[in-house]
C-alpha cells in the first residue's frame, strides 16, 4: 500500500515541479495522499457500513456475525457486533455526544 502511494506522489510530483517555479515536497505529497484516504478523519464524510461475516464454503455454519457502523465523526460513531452467541454494541458516550 505504501509502494503504491509512494509511487503515485512520485507521479504526480512531475507536474508540481514544472508549474511556475513553486516546489513541493515529495514527503508532503505523501503525507497529503494518506490524509485524503483516511475516512476516519475529522472533515471525513458520515458513512454507514454493514457487513455480513460467513464462512465461504458452509454459509450455513454457525460461525457467522454481522457488523454494523455508523460514523458521523471521530467523535460520534456506533458500531455493533451481532453473532449467535455474542452481541455488542459500541458507541461515544452520551456525555460526549452531547457537546458535539
Amino acid at each position: 500500500m505504501r509502494l503504491a502511494m509512494t509511487a503515485l506522489a512520485c507521479l504526480l510530483a512531475v507536474p508540481l515541479f514544472a508549474n511556475d517555479g513553486n516546489t513541493v515536497l515529495l514527503a508532503d505529497l505523501g503525507d497529503h495522499a494518506m490524509q485524503q484516504s483516511q475516512i476516519t478523519l475529522p472533515g471525513g464524510k458520515p458513512f454507514h457500513l454493514k457487513a455480513t461475516i460467513a464462512e465461504k464454503d458452509s454459509p450455513a455454519s454457525d460461525y457467522q456475525a454481522t457488523v454494523e457502523e455508523y460514523w458521523v465523526s471521530p467523535r460520534k460513531w456506533r458500531r455493533t457486533i451481532t453473532s449467535r452467541d455474542f452481541s455488542q454494541t459500541l458507541e461515544l458516550p452520551a456525555s460526549v455526544a452531547s457537546t458535539i
